[in-house]
């Protein structure tokens, strides 16, 4: 082959690959989500994690976007609960994996954390955006229901509300 031959023999390749590339970076976009909540699921049934831990763990992640340091009394006020409470829960976070805490220490969410509250607030915020933009509710009402029903919908209901929600932008 000459030099002519292989240069173009060389662009074809180098065009194949970057639409290869194209084609996986518009896969992963369109398919992280369905892999996050798969991950969510799978996390939520290993540790077995109650809608109460998973309000910990979200105000503990809301919180910590807000403020460089997570207290045991700032999440006691954010969800209007005794300190206490947020003790016995945060130590099971903490032994889930969930959070780093020493004991009157600061409150550090893990990636895992992380990842799990940012699910939980995403479903939230999706249910909260249906009940008020397509079924009217008020917004006190549609936050304090959206709170409850982000624990107990499935993946695949989430993804249909989604889907549902996609169509009608």
């Amino acid at each position: 082959p000459d030099k002519g031959s292989l240069f173009l023999f060389t662009i074809q390749n180098l065009i194949l690959f970057v639409s290869l590339i194209d084609y996986l970076a518009n896969f992963m976009i369109k398919y992280n989500d369905i892999f996050l909540k798969r991950y969510y699921d799978m996390k939520n049934n290993m540790y077995n994690m109650t809608s109460s831990l998973e309000d910990y763990l979200e105000a503990v992640f809301i919180i910590s976007k807000q403020k460089d340091n997570v207290r045991i009394t700032d999440i006691a006020e954010f969800l209007g609960v005794s300190k206490p409470s947020v003790n016995r829960a945060i130590n099971t976070l903490t032994q889930n994996g969930y959070l780093e805490h020493i004991t009157y220490g600061d409150i550090e969410i893990t990636p895992q954390g992380e990842s799990y509250a940012a699910n939980v607030l995403r479903r939230h915020k999706l249910i909260k955006h249906f009940l008020i933009d397509t079924l009217g509710v008020d917004e006190k009402t549609a936050e304090d229901e959206a709170c409850q029903m982000e624990h107990v919908m499935s993946s695949s209901t989430i993804d249909k509300l989604y889907e549902y929600l996609e169509r009608q932008e």
